[in-house]
């Protein structure tokens, strides 16, 4: 039927993903390994010797070479496309937020330091569009640590909670042109997540609008 679950199933989001990272969708397998093994094993930046992103596609590759460019994007978008800068960001924050693309953020030296030991191994690289690297960390105690990821936050097998979603959304509305009020922020999450009872959605809309 053509209304089957109108309104109670989106269908869009059975093949599509939420993109929770600000950075090309290629760093995605690699950041997800990541945090993985950074949260599995509680590891702290200071414990790290060397990681190493291993296979992947010729996608991985094209963002992890040539590496010396990689570990020093002087770019916003150049960062994006940088798994070594990205993947050093996961580590450090444990997160990966626009602010790292920021002038500030590509100077960070903690950041620049991590980058400058993760290197790119083509080990086992697949001709397939689609197949995630592994991971590979050195830990200063001599364990060494691998993950391959099978997904990511966001997919349709991995959504995102509320906090992240909720995260996300103030992060990216923290770079609007416009500014907007601490107060109309949380009026907008408020509303959008108690959409189908707003009497006028386009209330949303003037809430994030510029004021005079």
């Amino acid at each position: 039927m053509l209304l089957d679950e109108f309104g109670t199933r989106f269908r869009f989001f059975d093949a599509h993903t939420f993109k929770v990272w600000p950075a090309c969708n290629r760093n995605r397998a690699t950041l997800a390994a990541t945090l993985h093994l950074r949260q599995a094993h509680n590891i702290q930046p200071e414990d790290v010797e060397s990681i190493t992103v291993i296979g992947g596609t010729a996608g991985t590759q094209l963002l992890c070479e040539p590496l010396e460019l990689k570990r020093r994007p002087q770019t916003s978008i150049a960062g994006k496309y940088s798994i070594p800068f990205t993947a050093a960001v996961m580590m450090i924050k444990g997160e990966v937020s626009i602010r790292a693309y920021t002038d500030e953020g590509l100077r960070d030296p903690a950041v620049l330091a991590m980058a400058d030991r993760i290197r790119y191994d083509p080990t086992g690289q697949s001709t397939q569009r689609v197949s995630p690297p592994t991971v590979e960390i050195r830990l200063k105690d001599g364990r060494v640590l691998s993950h391959q990821a099978q997904g990511a936050p966001g997919d349709a097998r991995n959504p995102l909670d509320r906090a992240s979603r909720i995260a996300k959304f103030r992060d990216c509305v923290s770079f609007s042109a416009n500014p907007v009020t601490a107060g109309n922020i949380n009026r907008v999450i408020d509303q959008v997540e108690n959409l189908e009872n707003l009497a006028d959605a386009t209330e949303i809309i003037r809430l994030l609008a510029p004021h005079e």
